[in-house]
């Protein structure tokens, strides 16, 4: 053979097999390096901050009703409960997909969008029409729709990652504020540093029960942005896991143990 044909083809392997074998021993560190949720427990991705769901109390203790459905799930399921506090929603879904966890609870809403990203296991709730829009003191004059905010230059503060940020995305014109805790967007609004706060009508109630100060207006949701009830996030591909979990929800919904802890933690309107 030609040396120079030899030298050209020699060439033409190092520039194409080399570099692939040097992405597929990247991917295989990458996966690699990624803990996975050992088979014992069971991995719970959740973000404190957001009561009744998850906190953390002044013993530094995670607590909720998320939390407390977690703990009955493990228990029935014989695994040992870990959760995994990732501070905001969407480093929860990253991990799910990483397999660093098993699942991803709070709070989370069932939406279309959702569900061709997961499996979403419905838990409880409601299915959700509105939005609460949450001002101090009073509704400004005029403020009818959330519309109405952008003439007036208002700020509106929102969980990043969910579906109330996707929805303020839909309104052309409007100045949004991601904030990852309930507290921060009560301060925000209080201080006048947001005009109001998006949540979902069950946690503008609850605020409105510990903060008189707070005024709501319902938002009419359009079609592709109401919400089916709180789910459970998981891998499509955990076929054995999602049929345990969803057949121990609905033995906790059976005997009145999910109820229980709804009342408990004042999930109910």
């Amino acid at each position: 053979m030609n040396m120079n044909i030899f030298g050209r083809i020699m060439r033409l392997i190092v520039m194409t097999v080399v570099p692939l074998l040097i992405v597929s021993g990247y991917v295989y560190w990458m996966r690699m390096r990624a803990p996975q949720a050992a088979g014992n427990t069971l991995t719970i991705a959740m973000m404190s901050g957001w009561a009744p769901f998850m906190s953390i109390n002044n013993q530094g203790e995670f607590e909720g009703f998320d939390v407390a459905v977690a703990r009955e799930l493990a228990k029935r399921l014989g695994k040992e409960l870990v959760i995994k506090d990732l501070g905001s929603l969407a480093p929860t879904f990253i991990a799910l997909e990483q397999g660093s966890v098993n699942l991803v609870m709070s709070g989370l809403d069932i939406t279309d969008v959702r569900r061709e990203r997961v499996a979403m296991i419905p838990y409880s709730g409601e299915d959700v029409k509105t939005f609460s829009l949450l001002f101090w003191q009073q509704i400004p004059s005029g403020i009818t729709c959330i519309e109405d905010l952008i003439a007036k230059n208002g700020i509106v503060c929102v969980e990043p990652g969910s579906v109330l940020e996707s929805f303020l995305d839909s309104v052309v014109g409007l100045q949004q504020k991601s904030l990852s805790k309930l507290e921060e967007m009560v301060l925000d609004v209080c201080y006048g540093k947001s005009q109001a706060m998006l949540v979902e009508p069950r946690i503008g109630k609850r605020l409105m029960r510990m903060e008189p100060n707070l005024k709501l207006l319902s938002i009419r949701l359009p079609r592709s942005f109401q919400t089916f009830g709180l789910g459970i996030a998981a891998r499509k591909n955990d076929i054995e896991l999602i049929k345990k979990i969803e057949e121990t929800i609905n033995a906790m919904r059976d005997d009145g143990t999910l109820r229980a802890l709804e009342q408990q933690w004042q999930l109910e309107g």
